[in-house]
């Protein structure tokens, strides 16, 4: 069983070290490895080594259409950036890796490109993957709280949550809101062991 298609607008949110960037390049792997572009934005390049991990499957050709902003803290400079490319290029999938801070409040400018990103997508437009960090609620009401949930729900995304699963320190749970997928990490990314039609929404 593989991870499900992303097919249209995505809020991947993740638990602290559950592998929200794995899934991302993971993602990135599966479109290059169907004749596809990609755009991905973070603050940082994706860590070499994991970088090589997931991708040294790709020939050199094809990782070409693998097109990497680094943008440090300015993360709507980015998705502007992409926006733009991704226009110009026959682009499959962009993704967005820690759009905004993993505390304190959600970046506003992050959350307008974003949004005006989604407005200004061609009629065929590429899947968008924004990745951020779960936070646990203080409050008791809930296990989690999704950063900035409202904002790019109103962009249209459908939010999954990635979290650790019992049972393993590789396990971890892929929460769809229509599934809940049991996934094992190891070298070459996830690998899904089972899953039930049932999802609760936090």
């Amino acid at each position: 069983m593989s991870l499900p298609p992303l097919d249209g607008l995505v809020h991947l949110a993740v638990a602290s070290g559950c592998g929200g960037t794995t899934l991302g390049l993971q993602c990135v792997r599966r479109e290059l490895e169907t004749g596809g572009r990609a755009i991905w934005v973070s603050p940082e390049s994706p860590n070499p080594e994991r970088f090589r991990q997931l991708l040294n499957s790709i020939p050199l050709s094809t990782l070409s259409k693998l097109h990497l902003f680094p943008c440090g803290d300015a993360i709507s400079t980015g998705v502007d950036a992409a926006g733009r490319l991704s226009n110009t290029l026959d682009t499959s999938l962009i993704v967005i890796d820690d759009w905004t801070s993993r505390s304190g409040h959600v970046d506003p400018m992050a959350a307008s490109a974003i949004s005006e990103l989604v407005k200004s997508m061609p009629e065929n437009p590429p899947n968008l993957l924004v990745i951020s960090a779960l936070y646990e609620d203080a409050s008791g009401e809930e296990t989690w709280k999704v950063r900035g949930r409202g904002k790019l729900e109103e962009c249209g995304c459908r939010t999954w949550l990635l979290t650790v699963e019992e049972g393993g320190h590789q396990r971890r749970q892929l929460d769809t809101g229509q599934e809940k997928l049991s996934l094992i990490l190891g070298d070459g990314g996830f690998k899904a062991r089972s899953h039930s039609s049932s999802s609760t929404k936090p």
